[in-house]
């Protein structure tokens, strides 16, 4: 099982705004680590970038210091974390 670890990948939020910015282009495909058969994680912690990220006090408090799936954070606010072109596209 993949984990993120966010001084070595781009940010969440910079990844979609990449997929706003090229939506006029074509892609087979936008790969952001996470797959059904080997989702990615992250650790919830006190990271000033990760709480920056995610700027959810409250996520923040119940997941504190737990590994979760990349795809909750997709799930919690689909729209900052895959962005509004992705969103509408697929909704």
């Amino acid at each position: 099982m993949g984990r993120c670890y966010l001084a070595s990948v781009p940010s969440l939020p910079e990844s979609a705004e990449l997929y706003d910015a090229a939506n006029k282009e074509h892609y087979a495909e936008l790969w952001i680590g996470d797959h059904v058969n080997g989702p990615a994680e992250i650790i919830v912690n006190d990271d000033p970038q990760l709480t920056r990220i995610i700027n959810d006090v409250e996520f923040m408090k119940h997941y504190h210091h737990k590994d979760i799936e990349l795809s909750t954070l997709f799930k919690h606010n689909p729209e900052r974390f895959l962005g509004h072109a992705y969103v509408t596209h697929f909704s």
